[in-house]
């Protein structure tokens, strides 16, 4: 039904903007943001900033508040900076919700070359997964992040366009800071520093991507706070915005070089790791990638198999492994790799307790689906869970019929039984804390869970703000349902969950003690019940550790009759299970915890990590002129001094109020996102060029002009209106456009209004053409990487005949009007690994169909393709690989000129190919890449064309410090080789290619010779890329191939990204 969907989509719906080949090979791809459902926007507006909910959102936009007022502060004073903006909070409710959202969402950005600058945003995204300390962590996370881009980026547009330009910040840097700041005291972090240091993967800073460059700036920045002060990061941020230079920066603070402080980091992680106990037992020889994450591992009540859930950048996985005969099976597949934020909670499994059946939580479309996997059959049913919006952990009862559930549900984290037959839920807990991972004690009388709540008691009401920090156990007697709780622990500081029951009175749980998550075990010696159905009890319990390991357990599992404990960590770079085989007799083992360096140093520290300073100090980063070749870098105290008698009332306690506002209504309003300003060769507008050939073929490639572009935004940028011009020499050849997106709901709609004019030679006249497009664009994504696009639009091309003599003069001008029908069908899953490096693949498959309103038998239709794919070789190296090819036909075609690159600064054009006049050509393009050989080598109207190159960031890659100038970090060097051809007729090789013939005439003998040509020719070469003043530059060199013979090269220098 899918693909019958897809067929249908491609022939009749309409296509998307700017799709096809219109100038050489800038085709447009792009994932899509998935609309499910409809938000009504509600707003509280403080003094400082807004936050935006929706329906049920109510609590958490109060809980964002009161956290934004203290943390903002908190920021402000340990940075020594003044934030002036608002800042705008836009909470959702759950996960999938946030998902939805177009916020950050960048349509048709992967061809711009340079000079785009980002207006600093001051929107942060929050979304709630039940646990309000991770929402917190955002909510900090988001402060910094627009603070941090505000102090290196913002100001007025002059020096927003300077620092975008001349200021480009690594990964580690930016991001890393942010998680430092966010949560300074991250101990699972700090172990996978510590496991990556242990490894090795540190050691070549520059191979770092994504989450591993997170790790790395988080360390440096933890270990700078530590060994310099946290004064020193505000001082650092100072200085590099100052000197617009990460290594100016480094050595006018600390009095070192990045390299010297990368080498000093390490060392000093070396040192911190402490000794510690390893698994002893078994490691499964279970096969994942590296990627993979192993997010949930149930062993099945006999003990025999275990189920594991992986997750590979939001794409899940769940296997089943036999203990037995070591075989591993993949039972479910879901998802894209997509570069973002991941939801590591889906999905949820659990054993039936006959071992015949797996049970797992998904969510499609925003919905909660119930997954039923029949083992033996092979076979999953499913259906809807209604009334949650999410489900945290599940397990069943003893005898199958009841699923204890960890869910949200209007906002909170509560405990539910789920009837397996009856599929009727029932709340355990109704409160505002957070319980998680229930499961039932071995005779289903009790049920452990953990929980931030303080008292011992079930509450219906309670302020979601007084809860405890960290997690605690608590027993509740299902039997008799009574209110009263039996608190098995009590520890402020340390984190318990992810309770198990080994025996009715015994049970392991994961507490980090040490700082590191290991196991314990808690025995309950006794447990009383009164007639009146209330707990009495005395607290006689025993709680003793198991482990002792180097290295977190991520998560483990065990079954009453399972006889086998399994146990998943973290270790050498890689996620490994552990099977350990239990006796009938649980012997408590005789550990020392050993508290891992990074605890000792947060319980020696004295000052909070957010400490201000006592001086009421102005800010540093207040916009001054600063000559920095004539200033003085003077100490920090003396800029203090200079600035201490300042008020700042940024700083007052009163700012730490918040009183509650009255609730408005969103309405929408618009603002600058970017502004794009640059010189470049390329014209404002994706539409073919009329066909001129007086004589001779002839392609009027763009001068380099000047290009201006502004975009505006709503606040969720649902609705975009972007304008542009692109200014040419004379100012007569001027283009514009104008565009109106509406991307709110799930068919996203696009209005865009063009204007460009050309001078050709046509008719044995100069003429000057101005062509008028109106475009109505839509796109269905079936996903966040496969779309169907469409469009229809009306092109009016008016022939204004140039004053060049009297016969010119007197010639009225004349008009072309088509109608255009637009279909394409795109797949884009590429993540971005660098500056036109990525990895992954996209595709387009594409139709067109032309109708000239004049005469209704006049039109064209063209059919294309272009495929793309990007491998991975070692590292950044990428090995990138592109085939297209295109075709036209009607009673009037499209020719393309093949050879030469995109967006070539000294373009060359081979007026010696003849061109096809028998063909009623009536527009013209580019078929690039084709290196070796200037434009037009072969021509028609078919073309097909093989690109290749091995892309290598060369100082990237042998550089192990990290490297802090934009040019060297994103140098590059290829070696490519491109094979193709452009021809007219079935086929290259067919009589009627005007390339296997030529014609003479003379007189009245005409003579046609027969050519033995070669259609296909090829180029090989090597180039250097990189990035200046914000430009991506390439050059070139090139070897053609024709006739099998190798040409002279050729030098290209252009600008454009990939291919």
């Amino acid at each position: 039904m899918r693909f019958l969907i897809i067929i249908i989509s491609v022939i009749f719906l309409p296509l998307m903007a700017g799709a096809q080949f219109y100038y050489g090979l800038q085709t447009d791809f792009g994932k899509s943001r998935v609309q499910y459902k409809e938000f009504n926007w509600t707003s509280y507006q403080y003094e400082r900033f807004d936050t935006y909910y929706y329906r049920g959102g109510k609590p958490l936009a109060q809980y964002t508040a009161k956290q934004a007022h203290q943390l903002l502060s908190k920021i402000e004073k340990q940075w020594v900076f003044n934030y002036e903006k608002r800042i705008q909070f836009v909470i959702y409710n759950t996960f999938s919700d946030f998902k939805q959202s177009n916020i950050g969402y960048k349509q048709h950005d992967e061809y711009n070359i340079g000079g785009k600058t980002q207006i600093v945003g001051t929107k942060v995204l929050l979304y709630f997964d039940g646990d309000y300390n991770h929402l917190k962590k955002q909510i900090a996370a988001g402060i910094t992040k627009i603070l941090l881009n505000e102090m290196m980026y913002g100001g007025n547009m002059a020096d927003a366009f300077t620092n975008s330009t001349l200021l480009n910040l690594p990964d580690w840097f930016v991001d890393g800071l942010v998680a430092f700041i966010a949560d300074p005291w991250n101990m699972q972090m700090e172990n996978r520093v510590k496991d990556k240091i242990g490894t090795e993967d540190f050691k070549n800073f520059n191979h770092l991507e994504k989450e591993d460059a997170v790790l790395a700036g988080y360390s440096i920045w933890h270990y700078i706070s530590n060994t310099y002060g946290q004064q020193a990061v505000a001082e650092l941020l100072y200085m590099v915005r100052l000197s617009r230079n990460i290594e100016n920066g480094f050595q006018f603070v600390l009095g070192k070089s990045v390299k010297t402080i990368n080498s000093e980091w390490l060392e000093y992680y070396f040192q911190t790791d402490v000794t510690g106990i390893y698994p002893s037992s078994n490691q499964l020889p279970i096969k994942i990638k590296s990627q993979e994450k192993i997010t949930q591992i149930e062993i099945s009540p006999k003990g025999n198999k275990i189920a594991f859930v992986s997750n590979e950048m939001g794409k899940y996985r769940i296997y089943l492994y036999d203990l037995k005969t070591k075989k591993q099976t993949k039972i479910v597949s879901v998802g894209h790799k997509l570069d973002r934020i991941t939801d590591l909670t889906v999905p949820v499994i659990a054993w039936e307790p006959k071992g015949k059946k797996i049970a797992f939580v998904t969510e499609k479309k925003g919905k909660i689906q119930m997954n039923y996997y029949d083992i033996s059959k092979r076979k999953t049913n499913r259906f809807e869970l209604q009334h949650l919006q999410k489900v945290l952990s599940m397990s069943y009862d003893k005898k199958g019929k009841i699923l204890l559930l960890s869910a949200l549900r209007q906002n909170q984290t509560d405990i539910f039984t789920f009837g397996v037959v009856g599929h009727k839920l029932t709340n355990i807990t109704n409160d505002k804390f957070l319980d998680l991972h229930p499961c039932f004690s071995p005779n289903n009388e009790f049920i452990i869970f953990s929980s931030n709540r303080k008292g011992d008691i079930l509450y219906e009401e309670s302020q979601v703000f007084s809860h405890n920090k960290t997690n605690d156990l608590f027993l509740y007697n299902y039997k008799t349902e009574s209110p009263k709780l039996l608190r098995l622990t009590n520890t402020p500081e340390i984190n318990e969950t992810n309770p198990k029951p080994i025996k009715d009175n015994l049970y392991w749980f994961l507490a980090d003690e040490n700082g590191l998550n290991n196991r314990f075990s808690v025995k309950i010696d006794s447990v009383k019940v009164e007639t009146d159905t209330s707990f009495f009890y005395q607290k006689n319990f025993t709680i003793s550790p198991f482990t002792n390991y180097n290295r977190d357990i991520i998560c483990f599992d065990t079954k009453p009759k399972a006889k086998h404990l399994v146990e998943v960590l973290y270790l050498n770079g890689n996620y490994s299970i552990y099977d350990k085989k239990l006796s009938r007799k649980i012997k408590k083992p005789e550990i020392n915890l050993t508290d891992s360096y990074f605890l000792q140093l947060k319980n020696n520290k004295i000052e909070s990590e957010f400490e201000p300073e006592k001086s009421n100090r102005d800010s540093l980063w207040k916009e001054n002129k600063v000559d920095i070749q004539n200033y003085q870098f003077g100490t920090f105290d003396e800029i203090n001094n200079r600035i201490s008698n300042k008020e700042n009332s940024h700083f007052s306690d009163n700012r730490k109020t918040t009183k509650l506002p009255k609730a408005r209504n969103y309405f929408i309003s618009f603002t600058t996102d970017y502004v794009v300003s640059q010189f470049d060769n390329s014209y404002i507008t994706k539409s073919y060029q009329p066909y001129s050939n007086y004589k001779m073929p002839l392609f009027l490639n763009p001068d380099f002009d000047a290009l201006i572009k502004v975009g505006t935004a709503d606040l969720f940028e649902d609705y975009k209106i972007i304008g542009g011009v692109r200014l040419s020499g004379d100012l007569k050849s001027n283009g514009y456009m104008l565009s109106f997106l509406d991307n709110k709901n799930r068919l996203d709609k696009s209005y865009i209004f063009s204007r460009q004019s050309i001078n050709m030679v046509k008719d044995n006249a100069l003429q000057k053409v101005y062509s008028y497009e109106l475009r109505g664009i839509f796109n269905w994504p079936f996903d966040e990487v496969f779309s169907t696009r469409g469009s229809l639009s009306f092109r009016n091309d008016k022939k204004v005949f140039m004053s060049t003599d009297i016969i010119n003069l007197i010639k009225p001008n004349t008009y072309s009007n088509w109608i255009t029908f637009r279909s394409e069908v795109v797949f884009e899953n590429t993540i971005n690994k660098g500056l036109n490096l990525y990895n992954g693949g996209r595709y387009k498959i594409f139709a067109e169909y032309y109708r000239l309103l004049e005469d209704a038998k006049t039109d064209m239709i063209i059919l294309g393709l272009d495929a793309r794919n990007y491998k991975k070789v070692s590292h950044s190296i990428i090995w990138a690989n592109r085939v297209a090819a295109s075709t036209s036909f009607g009673n009037q075609k499209l020719l393309y000129y093949m050879g030469g690159v995109d967006a070539w600064l000294m373009p060359k054009f081979n007026q010696e190919t003849d061109v096809a006049e028998n063909e009623n050509y009536s527009y013209q393009t580019l078929a690039t890449n084709m290196r070796g050989f200037h434009q037009n080598v072969r021509n028609g109207n078919s073309f097909f064309v093989l690109n290749t190159e091995l892309r290598v960031p060369l100082f990237k890659y042998i550089l192990r410090r990290p490297i802090t100038s934009d040019f060297i970090n994103n140098f590059q060097i290829v070696t490519f080789a491109d094979f193709g051809t452009a021809w007219n007729g079935a086929t290259p090789f067919s009589k009627e290619n005007q390339l296997n013939y030529e014609v003479i005439e003379n007189g009245p003998i005409t003579i046609t010779i027969d050519k033995q040509k070669n259609p296909f020719v090829g180029g090989f070469g090597f180039g250097v890329r990189s990035r200046l003043f914000g430009y991506f530059l390439r050059a070139d060199w090139a070897w053609g191939v024709e006739d099998g013979y190798v040409l002279p090269s050729i030098l290209y220098i252009s600008l454009g990204l990939d291919f």
